[in-house]
């Protein structure tokens, strides 16, 4: 199975890209996003091109060795999106806005804190299953 997590230090609070494929014609992947923040959780499909996988890896690294700064994940053409951004004291802070377009249009934000030892974890694992998929 194709899994990267991202748990919080402080909470049961996680964020986890299950199940990551790549596209047939390499242009991108799917991944199935599970979260729990707060009371909220999800389970929701998410697709992206295979440009703002690469971004979001390298400001990933940059953000775990710097401290500072953030990683977006973000489809090039559609809303949802989530979101890594350093805090205080090597804290980190992951957000996000999941959306479904259909006749009853639905939207989910969320936010939950981390520090940098999991987003280290989150990006060594996210890295090993993206290659792992890679062809």
């Amino acid at each position: 199975m194709t899994d990267a997590l991202l748990s919080s230090s402080f909470s049961s609070e996680f964020l986890a890209f299950r199940s990551i494929e790549r596209f047939e014609d390499g242009s991108g992947y799917s991944l199935h996003v599970e979260l729990q923040a707060g009371p909220f959780s999800a389970s929701y499909p998410f697709f992206v091109e295979s440009h703002p996988v690469k971004k979001f890896l390298a400001s990933l690294g940059t953000l775990q060795e710097s401290l500072s700064g953030e990683a977006l994940l973000k489809p090039e053409y559609e809303p949802q999106f989530i979101l890594i951004r350093a805090g205080v004291g090597g804290h980190m802070v992951v957000s996000g806005e999941l959306f479904v377009h259909s006749d009853q249009p639905q939207s989910l934000k969320f936010q939950f804190r981390t520090d940098q030892t999991c987003v280290g974890l989150f990006l060594q694992k996210l890295r090993h299953e993206l290659a792992a998929v890679t062809f």
